[in-house]
């Protein structure tokens, strides 16, 4: 199973206070009933994921990923709570 979460304004702490992303997480269903970060893509298209060959790609999708999997962060708490809207819906299907 997977669920396309949409990010907007998401702010990464290592690159300032000026830098907003936009873009989608895709997320996946792992072996424990929860839910991991497959891949990001960015507004303009560009695709990361956990093993990218660059290192800046690496760098972004670690820093992002961190914020969406800490349900302190707006972000977190918004994929969280997507994730499990998903899971609910399908049950109940």
């Amino acid at each position: 199973m997977y669920v396309t979460y949409d990010f907007e304004e998401l702010k990464i702490a290592e690159f300032g206070t000026g830098a907003l992303l936009y873009g989608q997480a895709l997320l996946k269903s792992d072996s424990n009933g929860g839910w991991f970060v497959d891949e990001i893509v960015f507004e303009n298209g560009h695709v990361i994921h956990q093993g990218t060959p660059t290192v800046l790609d690496r760098e972004m999708f670690k820093a992002i990923t961190e914020v969406l999997y800490n349900i302190n962060t707006v972000h977190g708490r918004e994929a969280d709570s997507e994730w499990a809207d998903t899971v609910s819906e399908r049950r109940a299907a």
